[in-house]
């Protein structure tokens, strides 16, 4: 009887994107890697924007960095596209905790 059952199809709902740039941004901070990189870097944090899936990649000596290379993305992206960051979306890791909150608008 299991056998002749049939599965449905999970892809009924595509996920949906956000309409403009830097409406979301998704943002995630690797583990520490084995070997460093030629700068002396162990980790390193992306910056994906949710409309555009644009990806942006900062190498990182140590985790407390993020904050530092957060304003360094964010002051970038705002130059260059004339628009406000609304929203930035993360795992709820310990890096991103305090001064984050400042740059979601709700």
């Amino acid at each position: 009887m299991a056998g002749k059952q049939t599965r449905v199809s999970l892809k009924k709902h595509p996920p949906s994107r956000k309409s403009e740039l830097l409406e979301l941004v998704h943002s995630d901070v690797c583990d520490p890697l084995k070997v460093k990189s030629f700068s002396g870097a162990l980790y390193f944090v992306t910056f994906i924007d949710d409309c555009s899936r644009k990806i942006w990649v900062y190498t990182l000596q140590r985790k407390d960095q993020v904050l530092e290379k957060f304003k360094e993305f964010h002051a970038m992206v705002v130059r260059q596209s004339c628009k406000k960051l609304k929203c930035i979306h993360s795992d709820n890791g310990g890096e991103y905790r305090g001064p984050f909150d400042v740059y979601c608008e709700q």
